[in-house]
């Protein structure tokens, strides 16, 4: 079953010279750092490894303003634009039919997306450590809780994109849409707070565009899915 599972998945085609009993290497994947792949597959995962590090860098650096971590996150930013070049070359001169061509493409192009809105959260967290904004515990608490959510939406997908066929997809839809629920439920919380004095207008202002950057990173991974289902169904 595990090898029907391998060979059903339109992601799991070789473009390196790698030998191919490489694509099973599924379970070092996972913990691997080099951008270095040799499947669409493994591309793709490398890729979302990458995002599930930086959403945990973030959670800290959002709070903490490391700048430690913060290099480290503009470095995986970095890579995950280059693994997503990568992948795109390679499928633009692969000759793979257009209908399937157009559905794999979108998966390292939306992943790249979920990395730009990352990105634009490292760039907040480096204004809030250089001006010093604060955030109030509850804000604190809030965004955590949204990277913890972010971060099991990314595992899910990574695994997802292994058994496209089973239900791990609709499971990180649905979880993408409890993330969505949540992130308006906090700003209706957080206007509360800015009314009631407790916060100041500038860590208002990045606390909300926060918000939406997480929102939206959670709607490219919504996005990656449906990509992966429907290439899947089409396959």
């Amino acid at each position: 079953m595990k090898g029907k599972k391998l060979v059903n998945n339109p992601f799991q085609v070789g473009y390196s010279p790698r030998i191919d009993s490489e694509v099973t290497r599924l379970k070092d994947v996972r913990t691997k750092r080099v951008f270095e792949s040799a499947t669409l597959l493994e591309g793709s995962e490398t890729m979302i490894n990458g995002l599930i590090e930086m959403a945990e860098l973030l959670s800290v650096c959002v709070i903490s303003g490391d700048e430690a971590k913060m290099e480290r996150c503009a470095q995986l930013a970095r890579s995950i634009h280059t693994e997503q070049k990568t992948l795109t070359d390679y499928l633009v001169a692969s000759g793979m039919s257009g209908t399937m061509m157009k559905g794999v493409l979108r998966v390292p192009y939306r992943l790249d997306r979920v990395g730009d809105m990352l990105e634009d959260i490292l760039q907040y967290c480096r204004i809030k450590a250089s001006e010093e904004v604060p955030f109030s515990p509850q804000a604190q608490d809030e965004l955590s809780r949204l990277f913890t959510r972010l971060v099991e939406i990314l595992t899910g997908l990574r695994c997802g994109l292994e058994t496209p066929e089973g239900d791990l997809l609709s499971e990180v839809i649905a979880d993408v849409d409890l993330l969505m629920a949540r992130v308006d439920a906090f700003r209706d919380a957080h206007w509360e707070r800015l009314e009631a004095g407790i916060c100041t207008a500038a860590a208002s202002s990045m606390y909300r565009k926060i918000l939406d950057a997480v929102k939206w990173a959670a709607e490219y991974a919504r996005k990656v899915c449906q990509s992966i289902q429907e290439t899947t169904a089409a396959h």
